[in-house]
């Protein structure tokens, strides 16, 4: 239980890095290359996942501008998402070491 919740914590970590890109560098394509087949383990969050990496922006605004719209269409119209624009202080490093670590988990 305790490995589900830091696993969803690490998910959820991943999301905000992918709303706010570390001062160091976009993880966006390393986030879509690796959790490419990974098996998300709250339904939301594959969601954010997806619509996240369909975005072609790194911009914290459009993203937050964008989120509501696309969340609905995807069956989750009153989705409270602002925990994902409160600022990190991950590194782009860090940020790729969490994703790897979603990516070779179970």
């Amino acid at each position: 239980m305790s490995e589900n919740i830091d696993i969803t914590s690490k998910e959820w970590l991943v999301l905000r890095t992918l709303c706010l890109a570390p001062a160091q560098g976009s993880v966006r394509e390393t986030a879509r290359r690796r959790l490419k087949q990974y098996r998300w383990r709250e339904p939301l969050h594959r969601t954010l996942f997806t619509v996240l990496s369909d975005l072609s922006t790194d911009d914290p605004e459009t993203i937050r501008n964008l989120l509501p719209s696309r969340l609905t269409r995807y069956g989750y119209p009153d989705t409270d998402f602002a925990t994902l624009f409160v600022a990190h202080s991950l590194s782009k490093e860090e940020a790729e070491l969490v994703i790897e670590q979603l990516a070779s988990s179970r």
